[in-house]
């Protein structure tokens, strides 16, 4: 069996990894446990981190009433204790969220008061509810259902954000391909805002898209889909009764979705004057 002075040195390395600035403190409080309690936190990672978030609780209830003895602001520690908090909390959400935005959500539970911050870490349900609600404020979703309309101003303001980033990598096209963009789902869209290298993907590919057409232009035009061109014709005269001066452009970034969306557009004026409305706003942000 391992002696106790080797058991401290292998569990301040694991320390180490959970929380650096308060390793050694931790440290000495676990090793006040039982041997075999030790050789257990050593084998599994999870029993570690519980005992890692309740230590770091322990020490933190302890400043917190040091601090509150403190009558001179110049001498309490904000910023260690802070650091602190924020590893403890940043601990408690790893062991309970495996996302990858564990980073933002322990940033955005952070801007609760501290008091409320200590709430969280001595009650898990309350903290498990409150990471919860900052995955989906993160994520762009909603935890009860929304009406059409807020959907309607959600893919609006995604449009606005898309046409930013798109414009940062690809600035001579960028109406035309977060035109083609916004043909995509909603959480894709989300995803692309997220990632860059996927939104980098998606550009590069729309592209290449937008250059092929360009290219088979003029030496293709008798084989376009006569479909196509009928619903084109449609689509121009939609377009121009609400702005006859961009109406060929806003026809052309129309003209990139599928034939079977444009039918189902022309069926449903709401949503085509929405994509109309959409593709104005982005010619008009260059």
């Amino acid at each position: 069996m391992m002696s106790k002075e080797e058991i401290g040195e292998q569990l301040l390395e694991k320390v180490r990894r959970l929380c650096p600035t308060q390793s050694n403190k931790v440290t000495g409080m676990l090793l006040e446990l039982p041997t075999d309690t030790l050789l257990e936190l050593l084998m599994e990672e999870g029993q570690l981190q519980a005992a890692v978030v309740k230590a770091q609780g322990t020490l933190l209830e302890g400043e917190a009433r040091e601090t509150e003895r403190v009558h001179c602001q110049d001498q309490v520690p904000v910023l260690d204790r802070c650091v602190a908090l924020r590893e403890h909390l940043h601990a408690a959400i790893c062991a309970m969220n495996s996302s990858d935005n564990t980073d933002r959500i322990t940033e955005e539970l952070l801007q609760l008061e501290e008091t409320e911050v200590f709430k969280l870490l001595q009650d898990r349900e309350l903290l498990e509810t409150a990471v919860q609600e900052a995955l989906y404020r993160i994520e762009g979703q909603s935890s009860r259902s929304v009406t059409g309309t807020s959907d309607c101003v959600s893919k609006e303001d995604l449009g606005d954000i898309l046409y930013e980033k798109v414009e940062e990598l690809q600035p001579d096209l960028c109406a035309k391909i977060t035109g083609m963009l916004l043909e995509l789902p909603e959480d894709t869209l989300q995803t692309l805002l997220a990632d860059k290298q996927a939104l980098q993907t998606a550009v590069h590919r729309a592209v290449k898209a937008v250059q092929g057409g360009e290219q088979q232009g003029t030496a293709g035009q008798s084989q376009l889909d006569p479909d196509k061109q009928e619903l084109g014709e449609q689509l121009f005269d939609i377009v121009s009764d609400r702005y006859e001066t961009d109406a060929p452009k806003i026809t052309g970034m129309l003209l990139e979705m599928e034939t079977s969306i444009l039918t189902r557009l022309l069926e449903s004026p709401h949503d085509l004057n929405h994509r109309i409305d959409q593709a104005y706003d982005a010619l008009h942000k260059t």
